[in-house]
């Protein structure tokens, strides 16, 4: 499944070149290993899509367990949150962008999309 996600700024460059290999999201999207996730930079200030694109692999998830279990103030991720580890997508498998503006694996390159939904929980 492919899930199209807003990024801010600041993290975007570090998703994109490898650096930051994991997203904290709300699972609200029933995420699952293997997944790809079309990450479109998103720029709060002004509420728009800056035109950056990079795509990857989820490869492995850790499901919040609440504070269930948890001693003192050691607090674990939030029921119902996830962290994705991210790696490279497969060329042959495709992201769903319409021809010619498919991207190289993790390659980052300006794109023109039109946006069905919202996707509020950019981190």
């Amino acid at each position: 499944m492919i899930h199209d996600l807003k990024l801010w700024p600041e993290y975007f460059d570090v998703v994109a070149s490898g650096v930051k290999s994991f997203e904290v999201r709300k699972n609200d999207r029933k995420f699952a290993v293997g997944d790809e996730l079309l990450l479109r930079e998103w720029e709060p200030r002004t509420e728009s899509y800056t035109g950056r694109v990079t795509r990857k692999r989820v490869t492995y998830m850790a499901h919040g367990l609440g504070n269930v279990g948890v001693v003192g103030p050691i607090r674990g991720l939030s029921l119902g949150y996830v962290v994705l580890a991210l790696g490279r997508v497969d060329d042959s498998m495709g992201c769903g962008l319409e021809s010619g503006n498919s991207t190289m694996a993790g390659e980052v390159r300006p794109v023109d999309l039109v946006v069905s939904g919202d996707d509020s929980s950019a981190s």
